[in-house]
């Protein structure tokens, strides 16, 4: 916050209509690479753009903003999240973790990590982008061939399993 990476939009209405979240969403996919890293390059790990929905009750909005949107932010190298009292999105290393469970409904822009290839397997351009972002070096030909050998669905990915040493929580660095 002290490096003010953070960024605050409001939806007041308990109500909203739909197009009218749609234009703040797509707002948002067109400010966010706008908006200052803080550190000079065009982007940040750490910025984040926040929209928060406060009276909101019906939280079916959010996740349908989310799988309207989320093609579109993958495609431009971020990512979109859903946040909401009770979000049942499961955690990737622990399935009764709950990391969307939020005290306020919200969709969250962050610029992509290398980290986030488990939520992108489930779609070829969504690991294209994702391909792209992080070995923008590969030839076309080749990231399509890559990308097909990735594309699949995340709890099949063996990198992302519980592995033996996962369970042993008195590791160092975990």
């Amino acid at each position: 916050m002290r490096r003010d990476l953070l960024w605050l939009g409001q939806v007041p209405d308990a109500h909203p209509h739909r197009r009218w979240v749609r234009a703040v969403i797509e707002d948002a996919l067109e400010k966010y690479p706008e908006l200052p890293t803080g550190n000079g390059s065009s982007s940040s790990v750490l910025r984040a753009l926040i929209t928060i929905f406060p009276k909101l009750d019906d939280y079916s909005l959010i996740d349908d903003m989310h799988a309207e949107f989320k093609s579109s932010f993958v495609e431009r190298g971020f990512m979109l999240g859903q946040f909401y009292p009770g979000c049942d999105q499961p955690g990737l290393w622990n399935k009764n973790f709950r990391p969307l469970d939020a005290p306020l409904p919200m969709l969250v822009v962050r610029t992509m990590m290398t980290t986030d290839f488990p939520f992108l397997v489930d779609k070829p351009e969504w690991m294209d982008a994702y391909v792209r972002k992080f070995a923008p070096m590969i030839p076309a030909h080749v990231r399509a061939v890559v990308v097909r050998r990735l594309t699949t669905r995340a709890e099949t990915v063996p990198a992302y399993q519980v592995q033996p040493e996962d369970s042993d929580c008195s590791s160092p660095g975990r």
